[in-house]
């Protein structure tokens, strides 16, 4: 009985360390979302890819009007965003924004508003 008692409370004191010690899910989703909406993408799609390299996440690289290519990182997006945005499409979406609008024929057609889990 004693040392069901100490194998029991062993368990317990480990699920709690681990509990303690590794990072909140909810957290990462949080902190994907802030640097999201803190960042301002426009321009033309010249790449989509899942990187296998770096765990399978799903990157789409855009060049804009200052022909630099900015990496937009859609790991852990649930509205398929991803899916959504084709290579050679101009894509536009403000800082402090989380949706995502294609430019096509001078007009700005929504694809969708990204959402990465974060409540």
């Amino acid at each position: 009985m004693k040392y069901l008692l100490l194998s029991l409370g062993f368990i317990v004191v480990f699920f709690l360390l681990v509990k303690l010690l590794l990072p909140n899910l909810s957290d990462t989703d949080c902190i994907l979302d802030q640097e999201f909406i803190g960042n301002q993408y426009i321009g033309v799609v010249k790449d989509k890819y899942v990187d296998v390299s770096q765990h399978s996440y799903p990157i789409i690289k855009i060049l804009d009007s200052r022909d630099s290519v900015l990496t937009l990182n859609l790991v852990m997006e649930k509205t398929g965003l991803y899916d959504k945005i084709e290579v050679s499409q101009q894509i536009y979406k403000l800082k402090g924004s989380d949706t995502v609008f294609l430019l096509a024929q001078g007009k700005k057609i929504p694809l969708g508003k990204a959402d990465f889990g974060c409540k």
